[in-house]
């Protein structure tokens, strides 16, 4: 067998705030599974990067310049002969910095095919992320994309260039582990999990909150997650504005969880509720990571919300404040149901979506990149 050497490139590793950067943990331990990659990491110079166990990880950057990261390129790697490179991009990490474009540069000097991984295309702007993505898509050797809609958007910005030629589907799995052990259900208790944006529409769901203590309604609210870089003091906002509906004793905070500890919390919950601003599709990992836990999700519908997502099927769909509310009363009266949709999102929205399956399409198309057969 021969062993690819794959040069990783990702501006967020864990414990960087990053939904991009969780992932690319997943992804990375998934292909080391196989044996049949040796990875060498390159991120960010930041403090919360952790070591990776059998990785070489290389900080590089903390501005993601365009300069110095091509400099730093030739400087750390000089000896390295890489068979591939593999970029993730948009992430946090590299912040505003072009420096993923000399990853590009230097795999050309290098002659190095370089696959692209992009997440969240649809979301770009035009003439900001928009061109910048659609630039590095036309020089790459491969590109991957999450989900059907990701594809087609793209295909279409970049009809001129035929990069459906170059262009695989490969869908995101849940960053978060199923729970080990199944826990009781707490009819009275729902939860949010994500990390928190001035746009994550957190504020319905506590007047959702408060809507049902005004009706004598019993519900609590569990807010699972983590602040984001772009949104400083997020957190102390959201206290604040709970401090001041007066439901301090409905609502907790469970931020900076290990993995399983989230997992038991998300699963102990009746439902867990995630208004989405452009609404529900399944590049949501906070979507993928509720249903790995049999928990019922009650969201919104949106431009790009996928047939397959089907409204007391596999999930539950709420426009409105009162609507999430009957939602979850729906499912306290009606336990058989919860169970059924609870099934139906593991068979149809999850499916094809674990981690081993996830590193066996990667490994494809690295295979098919580099003419590497024996991979």
């Amino acid at each position: 067998m021969i062993i690819l050497k794959l040069l990783f490139v990702s501006g967020s590793i864990p414990n960087m705030p990053c939904g991009v950067g969780d992932y690319s943990l997943k992804l990375i331990n998934a292909l080391k599974k196989k044996g049949n990659t040796k990875i060498k990491v390159l991120t960010s110079n930041h403090e919360e990067v952790n070591e990776i166990q059998n990785v070489e990880i290389k900080k590089i950057s903390s501005d993601w310049s365009l300069l110095g990261t091509l400099s730093n390129l030739f400087k750390y790697f000089r000896k390295d002969h890489f068979d591939l490179i593999h970029v993730q991009y948009p992430t946090t990490g590299y912040k505003k910095g072009l420096g993923v474009f000399s990853v590009f540069l230097y795999s050309k000097v290098k002659k190095i095919p370089i696959v692209l991984t992009l997440h969240e295309f649809s979301r770009f702007h035009y003439l900001k992320k928009g061109l910048f993505s659609l630039i590095l898509s036309i020089m790459s050797s491969h590109i991957i994309l999450t989900t059907k809609n990701e594809y087609d958007v793209l295909i279409k910005r970049g009809k001129l260039f035929r990069l459906s030629r170059k262009t695989t589907i490969i869908p995101i799995g849940s960053n978060i582990p199923a729970v080990n052990t199944k826990k009781t259900i707490k009819l009275d208790t729902i939860c949010f999990f994500g990390f928190l944006y001035a746009d994550k529409q957190i504020p319905s769901i506590l007047n959702t909150i408060r809507m049902a203590k005004n009706k004598n309604i019993i519900l609590k609210l569990r807010v699972i997650g983590s602040e984001h870089p772009d949104s400083p003091g997020e957190l102390n906002k959201l206290k604040q504005l709970v401090m001041k509906m007066n439901l301090d004793e409905h609502v907790e905070f469970f931020i900076e969880k290990p993995s399983e500890i989230v997992a038991e919390l998300i699963s102990e919950c009746i439902a867990c509720v995630l208004p989405y601003k452009d609404g529900v599709s399944l590049r949501r990992g906070s979507l993928l990571a509720a249903l790995e836990q049999d928990c019922v999700v009650i969201s919104n519908i949106g431009e790009h919300t996928p047939e397959i997502i089907k409204n007391k099927k596999n999930i539950l769909l709420a426009e409105t404040e009162e609507e999430i509310l009957e939602s979850v009363e729906f499912l306290k009266g009606n336990p058989n149901k919860r169970e059924e949709i609870a099934k139906n999102a593991r068979e149809t929205l999850l499916a094809d979506r674990s981690w081993e399956e996830i590193g066996s399409r990667h490994s494809d198309v690295f295979r098919i990149v580099t003419n590497n057969k024996s991979m």
